[in-house]
């Protein structure tokens, strides 16, 4: 089943780093998705590009499944931790809250595209995070999340608040179900979009005109193994694996 997300307040699309991506303002931007469903609590990923204008302040985020910052309102969140300037995974089983686990600063890391993505085990108490695919923090840690949550997946805010959205472009996130590994990592980071190869044009001579060239769109090339995610953003649609 496709998921479609819902543009609120404003977040405009633009060149990305793959292909389009959305611009939000850091002041009520954000994307809608809606509940996407239950998920496995046992392990999950989250993989995104980001460009930030700014720093994200205290408790914004790029990405959250909740209604809120109490116990019981919220899944995950991939955002700061409450200190500002940083990225860190947050996450409650409506019982307890494991907040600002597997931080990575972010100082000095404005107007540039990174890529980023958390992997976490409830089961196994860890979680990693990568930039770049290259691994920047691990941790072993309790990971509770709740199995019951049916929030709202919401990009570019943080716990379903105004006043938690990060100014920021965001490109290509993907949600998967399950612990990618390291080369699944590394492969998603370096995804290319190859210049195409123009189609040579014919030399005219005195009794035809040149045949124009046909148009080439450049295509998106994926470095096996490609892994195929839960939930894919790519343009409006969230499409559900």
């Amino acid at each position: 089943n496709n998921k479609t997300g819902t543009l609120a307040n404003g977040p405009v699309w633009t060149t990305g780093k793959l292909n389009n991506a959305l611009r939000f303002d850091g002041i009520d931007d954000h994307v809608d998705a809606g509940n996407i469903g239950n998920v496995n609590t046992a392990e999950m990923s989250v993989s995104f590009w980001v460009n930030f204008s700014q720093l994200p302040g205290s408790w914004d985020a790029v990405i959250s499944k909740g209604i809120g910052g109490g116990t019981d309102q919220f899944q995950y969140v991939i955002g700061d931790n409450g200190a500002g300037g940083n990225l860190s995974l947050n996450t409650s089983d409506a019982i307890t809250q494991y907040n600002g686990n597997c931080v990575i600063n972010l100082t000095g890391k404005t107007n540039q595209w990174f890529h980023y993505t958390y992997v976490w085990s409830d089961t196994g108490n860890w979680c990693r995070a990568y930039e770049n695919g290259i691994q920047a923090a691990s941790q072993n840690t309790a990971i509770g999340m709740n199995p019951l949550a049916t929030h709202p997946l919401r990009i570019g805010q943080g716990y379903g608040a105004n006043g938690q959205e990060v100014n920021a472009t965001i490109d290509d996130v993907r949600i998967y179900t399950r612990a990618l590994t390291t080369q699944e990592i590394s492969d998603l980071y370096n995804i290319i979009t190859p210049t195409p190869t123009p189609t040579p044009t014919a030399s005219p001579t005195s009794s035809a005109s040149p045949a124009p060239s046909p148009s080439t769109t450049p295509t998106l090339t994926l470095l096996p193994p490609y892994p195929s995610p839960h939930l894919h953003l790519t343009q409006l649609s969230l499409a559900a694996v």
